[in-house]
Order: C-alpha cells, then sequence, then structure tokens
C-alpha cells in the first residue's frame, strides 16, 4: 500500500509553503527549500480472531527543512494542521486509501550540517481501512 502519495496529497491539496515539494524518503539534490520528506517506519494489521486485519495501522515521518529553525517550524505546523485527525478516502494518481484516521504522535527536531540545514519534523500514525 502506497501510504506516501496520499499523504502527500492531503498536504498538497492543504495550500502549505511547501507547494508539491514532499517528497518520499529521497529528496532531489538542491531541491528549493522549504521542502519535506516522508519516511514510512513501521506498520501492522489489527488483531482480529475472524481473519485478515479490518485496520492497517502505518506510522510515518514527516521532516520538514528550511534555511532557519523558525521556517522548518512554521512548515512542520502547517503540515500537522493539514492532516492531523484527517479522516476520509484520499486519492492520489491511482491510489485512494481509506482513511479512518492520522493522529500526531509526537515532535523530531535535527540539524543537517551539510548543506546547513535545520529539521523539524513530526511523527504520525496513520490508521487505514482495509
Amino acid at each position: 500500500m502506497n501510504i506516501t502519495g496520499p499523504i502527500k496529497q492531503l498536504i498538497v491539496d492543504a495550500g502549505t509553503a511547501l507547494g508539491s515539494r514532499i517528497h518520499p524518503a529521497l529528496v532531489p539534490e538542491n531541491e528549493t527549500l522549504p521542502f519535506a520528506a516522508i519516511t514510512v517506519v513501521s506498520g501492522f494489521g489489527s488483531e482480529t480472531k475472524t481473519g485478515v486485519s479490518e485496520t492497517d495501522i502505518i506510522r510515518v515521518q514527516i521532516d520538514c527543512y528550511g534555511e532557519t529553525y523558525g521556517a522548518a517550524a512554521a512548515v512542520n505546523q502547517e503540515v500537522r494542521d493539514a492532516i492531523d485527525y484527517h479522516s476520509g478516502e484520499v486519492t492520489s494518481g491511482t491510489d485512494t486509501v481509506n482513511v479512518d484516521w492520522i493522529a500526531w504522535s509526537g515532535p523530531i527536531e535535527g540539524f543537517e550540517n551539510n548543506p546547513r540545514l535545520f529539521r523539524v519534523g513530526s511523527e504520525y500514525t496513520v490508521h487505514i481501512k482495509n
């Protein structure tokens, strides 16, 4: 299941400062700031005694990069505003995902020395209905 495409679509549709500069894991060299990377951290199905999982639970990390800490933090907040507690179908290209809900799980901060970039991100838990 491609979860990064639908998450990117939610962020793009919200009109954040990122525009479409949201990438699955690997960011192109010399990308214009600000930009973001989405990384799938882990995933598992919900436990049932009757068959296949009815809900998949996927943890994703979204890192936002900027020239300053403030710029990265502002974009990170825009991303949170766009996806936190979202529920409903999301279509990205040919992928349609039925999102039960997305929940913010916590902050992530860092600094990239070469090139000099500030990183502020968040981890989210995405519940997908099968």
